[in-house]
């Protein structure tokens, strides 16, 4: 009898799983299909913006809602990205939600590793702003801290052009007037006015 009931709780487990995932992945389907597809004539440049992808980490977080949280990601980033094949992908800050001081260099590799894992840095080209929870705020905003993730994804400053449209990144963050660390504040500041159309840009392949 007890192997009888550990197959029909493994059965159950196995149902109750590819459900889930065919759910999943339907409803992501439903919803990108669901917002329509205007008509791109004579060429266009096609952006998909992803908002506090918010990656969870050790301190706060357990082993499920990670797995959980990451697969959701996935799945979600992936169906739109199959679906409207974009020429820039925009992550607006906040890529991870333990990004600060608090987390040491290997942890932060480690997360790294899993953010490409969800997010295929090789689908399209990418812009990642800065998000206080990827280093800090205010006072606690340094040059090694914004260095970490400038080193991983790129200037947090800088203007790109893809398909002739320039798009222009900037750490807003450093901008406050509680920012200590004036190589911080000097950076973003060379891109907040005019002039910065005249600096060197990157030019998408």
């Amino acid at each position: 009898m007890k192997w009888r009931a550990a197959l029909f709780v493994a059965a159950a487990a196995v149902s109750s799983g590819v459900t889930l995932w065919l759910c999943s992945t339907l409803y992501y389907q439903y919803i990108v299909h669901s917002c329509g597809s205007q008509a791109m004539e004579g060429g266009g440049t096609r952006v998909v913006v992803v908002s506090d992808a918010h990656m969870l980490g050790h301190r706060k977080r357990s082993t499920v809602e990670r797995l959980w949280v990451d697969w959701q990601a996935w799945l979600s980033f992936t169906t739109i990205v199959s679906r409207r094949r974009p020429d820039l992908i925009v992550f607006l800050g906040d890529q991870f939600d333990e990004g600060t001081a608090a987390t040491n260099n290997v942890v932060h590799k480690e997360y790294i590793a899993r953010f490409r894992e969800i997010f295929d840095p090789n689908v399209a080209q990418s812009l990642h702003l800065l998000g206080n929870h990827d280093a800090a705020f205010g006072p606690g905003l340094t040059a090694p801290l914004v260095g970490r993730h400038e080193r991983e994804f790129g200037p947090a400053n800088r203007v790109v052009n893809v398909n002739n449209v320039l798009f222009l990144q900037l750490n807003t963050m450093a901008l406050e007037s509680d920012v200590l660390d004036q190589q911080v504040h000097h950076d973003a500041m060379a891109y907040d006015h005019p002039p910065y159309l005249l600096c060197p840009y990157e030019v998408s392949p």
